[in-house]
């Protein structure tokens, strides 16, 4: 009763429906066509660096977020993975001062569970990698390109250094420019 009348704000999220499976419920028999393993590695490995930089961790364990049922495959005529739709981006900047190489073992994760139904696991190994390294280049890149747009961008936050969105972007932001993509990938591939 004495807290009758308070407004109480909740996050909320609608979202048209994503046909298609999770990445992480895809049929074990898709994996023996090796073209359909070919392009799931290429989408796989580009979300995963987009997923690395922005930190998506679990708030309660810590654990990185990717490849759980969040990414979804579209599939074209074929039945061939054509993109992937990430329909949830809870724990997104949740880790922000970590440096992205302590969540090597955690990338190469989406390779090591699905080798062992791959006629052509270690193409797909490969083609994950050079996805995750050429998409964590572009964006790094893009950065570089336009630092005063992407640094400025959430100046009229109020920045707070226990965590603010301000804050957060600030740290993911340094931490990508100090990331070397060639050394990130080298710690990813150790754990294959």
């Amino acid at each position: 009763p004495e807290l009758q009348g308070q407004i109480y704000w909740t996050s909320y999220l609608e979202r048209d429906y994503v046909e298609g499976y999770a990445s992480d419920k895809l049929p074990v028999q898709n994996y023996l066509n090796p073209e359909f393993n070919r392009r799931l590695a290429r989408l796989l490995g580009e979300a995963a660096a987009i997923n690395l930089i922005v930190g998506r961790t679990s708030a309660a364990t810590g654990q990185v977020l990717f490849d759980d049922g969040d990414e979804v495959i579209v599939r074209d005529a074929d039945g061939l993975p054509a993109r992937l739709v990430v329909s949830d981006h809870t724990g997104t900047f949740n880790n922000y001062r970590s440096p992205l190489a302590e969540w090597a073992a955690a990338y190469a994760t989406p390779v090591r569970k699905r080798a062992k139904w791959m006629p052509n696991a270690s193409e797909f190994a490969e083609i994950y990698l050079i996805s995750f390294e050429s998409r964590f280049r572009q964006i790094r890149n893009e950065y570089f390109r336009r630092l005063r747009a992407f640094d400025t961008l959430f100046r009229h936050r109020r920045r707070d250094e226990a965590g603010s969105f301000a804050y957060r972007w600030e740290c993911v932001l340094k931490r990508l420019a100090q990331t070397e993509p060639g050394e990130l990938v080298r710690g990813i591939r150790n754990w294959l």
